[in-house]
């Protein structure tokens, strides 16, 4: 396919997500309240991007390795709206009623309001997103090669893979910066954009199921002739049989649709569309049925698909372009390039969404604490204060896509889309503790948060990253090749089981685990802490009295003592004191 034929429906689906996007916003101020009879639909596909190149392209060449494990990508989000959807609920009303602005303002909001965790949070979520962003790179630069006949893997086009990736970054860092730091408010709603990723969503549901249908039902018929014609060349190719014989129930496949359904709520880009874009919590009622049934289409012909790959392209080709290259096998120029929409349709709401909400907690959480210590800022105007948070976001973006197309050149020759994926996932979903404890555990505190954060971050560098660089930097070699075996990054504490990505995820959020308790039960709880706890766990979350939440909390004579030194001479309040406990005294004898 010609490349300026590419370019060209590739500027024009850009444009038409310019013009969606400008129609919501105009929709948006027209409607007083923000909220219209398209919402719930609108809200329930913005989840949708939740599945992202990984799922579009990842998730058949994760099945071409082993048949079923492209299953907790789908799994565990729908396990988690349709067995926690009351505790997912929770988390939306009390992100709407504390006016949240980003997953680090709410888990610091949760254990008192402290900058340096929030700050810790926004860190941990840079890690996470940075590699997620190259991979959606990596995946559209894969597509656009294959679609004008080239290698993706030759290096003789290793120049125009790079150009290719750095027109994107910077044509997602215009759209993000366009219609997400348009405008700076205390519920941080972007409805114009949100209109653009719905549509996005649907754009790659379609693409998949028409490449499914066609795929299953015109290559072949049907599938059971799919099925049987597998089974026929299984007889003759060991390996392929060995493949098809793989069952779907194994612990490991167990342990990551738990990864997978912790991850789901801590994504960054999943916590802005669900908690921060929700406008009405009825909306979440009919997303909880809309969403499961999205992935359950979106996953539907993963196995049909990956079953015809191996039939009609075997190991010519990546097992990831296995989606865009059966069209082009079967010389279909119009659905190739419908399913590269789809593909690219996959990585820009991504992209778009996960750079605007780490830009809000960069913002909020890092500029922002830094820029209120300087006078001259302080006291500034509102417009002026304004203006300087808004650079900081769009130069936060800018900032976030420029490291992402470093990180892409790094990951350029990787083979695996999904394996970057399932580290990514490891890194995030080290904020599940947090978030659980949030709602779920009273005597939750800051430092149990930040001692597991540190223990799980900690591990899953030692168990997961660290071995990729002793693979590429063999000067590192010598650091870890005199440890003992229980200690070695592969076999730490002498496990073996599952993959390493697997064990490695595993592993890293049970020392947070460990950590979070052992902090919690251990170091002291301060009153704002138990106060935010009373907020976030009140079992009205919609009519909670505020004031009678705040007689509840239990004070101790020490945490008064450092509050109304502030206001009172310390003599004066020694001798309150003093007075008080005479009396508890005289009281008890009288008893």
């Amino acid at each position: 396919m010609s490349t300026w034929l590419i370019a060209l429906v590739s500027f024009g689906y850009v444009c038409l997500l310019f013009f969606i996007a400008w129609r919501g916003d105009r929709t948006n101020q027209s409607s007083a309240s923000g909220h219209t009879q398209s919402s719930p639909w609108i809200y329930s596909l913005t989840l949708g991007v939740y599945c992202t190149t990984w799922t579009f392209f990842g998730a058949v060449g994760q099945a071409a390795q082993n048949l079923w494990s492209f299953l907790p990508i789908y799994l565990g989000p729908i396990l988690v709206f349709l067995l926690m959807w009351r505790f997912y609920a929770r988390l939306i009303l009390v992100s709407r009623r504390e006016n949240i602005t980003s997953i680090a303002d709410f888990i610091s909001a949760r254990y008192g309001k402290h900058e340096g965790l929030a700050m810790l949070v926004t860190i941990i979520a840079a890690i996470s997103v940075l590699p997620y962003i190259a991979l959606q790179l990596k995946a559209l630069v894969m597509g656009y090669m294959a679609l004008t006949g080239n290698d993706p893997t030759d290096l003789a086009h290793i120049n125009d893979r790079q150009d290719i990736a750095l027109t994107v970054a910077v044509t997602m860092a215009i759209f993000a910066i366009f219609f997400g730091t348009r405008h700076m408010s205390a519920n941080e709603h972007h409805r114009g954009l949100m209109h653009a990723i719905a549509f996005e969503s649907v754009v790659k549901l379609v693409a998949f199921l028409i490449l499914g249908g066609y795929v299953t039902y015109g290559l072949f018929n049907g599938v059971g002739d799919l099925f049987g014609s597998v089974q026929q060349q299984a007889q003759h190719d060991p390996a392929l049989a060995e493949w098809l014989s793989s069952s779907p129930f194994n612990s490991g496949l167990m342990v990551q649709v738990l990864l997978a359904a912790g991850a789901f709520i801590c994504l960054p880009r999943q916590f802005h569309v669900a908690m921060v874009e929700n406008t009405h919590p009825r909306d979440f009622l009919v997303a909880r049925w809309i969403f499961p049934a999205y992935l359950i289409l979106v996953g539907l012909f993963v196995v049909p698909l990956v079953m015809a790959g191996k039939l009609l392209l075997g190991d010519s080709v990546s097992a990831d372009t296995y989606v865009l290259m059966l069209p082009i096998e079967a010389d279909q120029a119009g659905l190739s390039l419908l399913v590269f929409l789809g593909g690219f349709s996959a990585a820009t709401s991504m992209v778009i969404v996960s750079t605007v909400a780490l830009s809000i907690m960069v913002s909020n959480h890092i500029v922002l604490p830094l820029l209120l210590r300087k006078d001259q800022v302080k006291n500034s105007d509102y417009l002026h204060f304004r203006g300087i948070l808004l650079n900081a976001r769009r130069t936060t973006i800018l900032i976030l896509l420029f490291l992402a197309y470093l990180f892409y050149r790094f990951i350029e020759n990787t083979e695996a889309l999904a394996t970057i994926g399932q580290i990514a996932f490891a890194v995030v979903v080290q904020l599940a503790p947090a978030m659980l404890g949030a709602l779920l555990w009273q005597d939750a505190n800051r430092t149990g948060v930040i001692i597991g954060l540190v223990m799980g971050v900690s591990v899953w560098f030692y168990t997961l990253i660290l071995p990729i660089w002793l693979e590429h930097l063999p000067w590192l070699t010598p650091l870890t090749a005199s440890l003992p075996s229980g200690l070695q990054p592969k076999t730490l504490l002498g496990i073996e089981w599952f993959d390493p990505v697997t064990r490695g995820a595993a592993l890293s959020l049970l020392f947070n685990l460990a950590g979070f308790i052992v902090g919690s039960r251990y170091f002291k709880t301060h009153i704002n802490e138990r106060i935010q706890a009373t907020r976030f766990q009140g079992t009205q979350l919609e009519s909670v009295d505020q004031q009678e939440s705040l007689l509840n909390v239990r004070i101790t004579q020490d945490e008064l003592c450092s509050i109304a030194c502030r206001f009172v001479e310390q003599p004066k309040l020694d001798a309150v004191f003093q007075s008080r406990a005479s009396h508890e005294r005289a009281t008890q004898q009288e008893i």
